[in-house]
């Protein structure tokens, strides 16, 4: 087993992801590289790699999955009292989880909602950039010029120029 960490989150994709829930202690490892790799293949699909690769959402995907494991391991264990000393393993599942919400939140809200088209000059920008994506539906999309003139508007039983 082994555990790495370059004190450098841009390094890897791993120390990255050990950045994001603190797991940067050589001398308290929580998790070894190869389950710091696995949660990042579940959670992005891509293998772990030198530099960092994964973009944020991700990387908070993988991180929230991770502490989602380490709320569960130090939730499994009981809170222990020897004389004065008192260790609550409760306390530590609890930061974990609410740090794996926390993370899930970030990587959620990476893809928030866009509303364009708020003003007549962004949509004319929008419509002469040759990188944007083209919309998936437009207006007139179904119009057929060969359902001639309906209903007195001249565009067929749908409206003018068919069901748009």
């Amino acid at each position: 087993m082994s555990w790495t960490y370059e004190f450098d989150p841009a390094a890897s994709d791993i120390a990255a992801v050990r950045f994001e829930i603190q797991d940067t202690d050589p001398n308290a490892p929580l998790l070894q590289d190869l389950e710091v790799a696995y949660a990042i293949l579940a959670e992005t699909g891509v293998e772990a790699v030198e530099p960092q690769s994964i973009i944020p959402p991700g990387l908070y995907s993988a991180a929230a999955r991770c502490a989602e494991v380490l709320a569960r391991k130090f939730g499994m264990q009981a809170d222990e009292e020897i004389g004065d000393l008192t260790i609550t393993w409760s306390d530590q599942a609890k930061l974990y989880h609410d740090l794996a919400i926390e993370l899930r939140a970030k990587a959620q809200g990476m893809y928030a909602p866009f509303a364009g088209g708020l003003t007549h000059s962004f949509k004319q920008a929008a419509r002469s950039d040759p990188d944007r994506v083209q919309p998936a539906f437009r207006r007139g999309q179904f119009r057929n010029p060969y359902s001639g003139p309906g209903e007195g508007d001249g565009g067929g039983p749908f409206g003018p120029g068919g069901c748009d």
